[in-house]
């Protein structure tokens, strides 16, 4: 179970399979709920998930996914989200392709012109056309997500997914009756614990932190450069946020009116020397 800026998704995990779910609202133990299936591109999806999900719910085989991902392709993908991650970090594009195909095979000369730089290059762009909504195209069938054609892709009226996977839209049955009648997830509140129980604490990389604020990445990198910004890890290379240190720090902003002092200011991403000095310049 993860809260996001469009709701609650969990993964109910029914035998083997995994179902997963969107809610508007937070779960609420004991309600009962119904799934809702717009007349749109997307009905064939939500209507077979909504069918795997009620077969499992009820002792029987869900029966195979809507759509997989061939294990070449799933290889493609992988490869692409390491080398933006790498590319994220600060490494070049020689770094990266070492990391993925092996120091040997990398030249000593004649590096700009080698055919491994040009995939690697290839593997950087798609990785970033997956995470500026290309991995929408992940969730339909036939769908291609290479570095081509993954810059000018759409998006697609299916919510968030971490995988290529059919997505229910949750509702609660008590308000939304005259939409759909209680059926498919009725029983949901016997299948769900309570999802705070014994929840991990949640990081997030830059990109998915920026998105729970509502800002871009280069912003939230700035806040990190000034000291403006919210509290963060560093794990390795990797700069990590925990959510409760994002909301901690938007919270300072929370205001009732135009009049509020309100308890706290989120300063603008720039310098301010009265309290960082030093920030955005090396120490001397």
């Amino acid at each position: 179970m993860r809260r996001a800026v469009d709701g609650w998704h969990a993964v109910l995990r029914i035998g083997p399979v995994d179902h997963r779910v969107w809610s508007k609202e937070p779960p609420v133990l004991g309600s009962s709920y119904a799934a809702e299936l717009p007349f749109d591109g997307n009905f064939d999806a939500r209507a077979y998930a909504a069918r795997r999900l009620w077969r499992a719910m009820n002792g029987r085989a869900p029966g195979p996914a809507f759509h997989q991902l061939s294990k070449q392709r799933r290889e493609r993908l992988s490869a692409a989200i390491r080398a933006l991650d790498a590319h994220s970090a600060g490494g070049g594009y020689r770094t990266i392709a070492e990391a993925l195909f092996g120091k040997k095979r990398i030249p000593d000369r004649s590096w700009k012109a080698h055919d491994l730089r040009n995939r690697t290059v290839r593997l950087v762009q798609g990785g970033l056309a997956l995470m500026r909504g290309g991995y929408r195209k992940l969730l339909r069938p036939g769908a291609r997500t290479s570095s081509a054609d993954a810059k000018g892709c759409r998006k697609s009226p299916l919510p968030y997914s971490a995988s290529p996977s059919e997505i229910l839209l949750l509702h609660d049955d008590r308000t939304h009756a005259g939409l759909a009648r209680r059926s498919a997830l009725s029983s949901w509140s016997s299948q769900m614990p309570d999802p705070m129980a014994g929840l991990p604490q949640r990081f997030l990389r830059t990109p998915e932190a920026a998105r729970y604020l509502g800002l871009s990445g280069r912003t939230l990198e700035k806040h990190r450069t000034y000291g403006t910004g919210p509290t963060y890890r560093k794990i390795g290379g990797r700069v990590v946020y925990a959510v409760d240190d994002l909301k901690a720090w938007a919270d300072r902003g929370a205001k009732t009116s135009t009049s509020d002092p309100g308890k706290g200011t989120v300063l603008p991403a720039k310098k301010h020397p009265a309290l960082h000095p030093y920030a955005g310049q090396e120490r001397r």
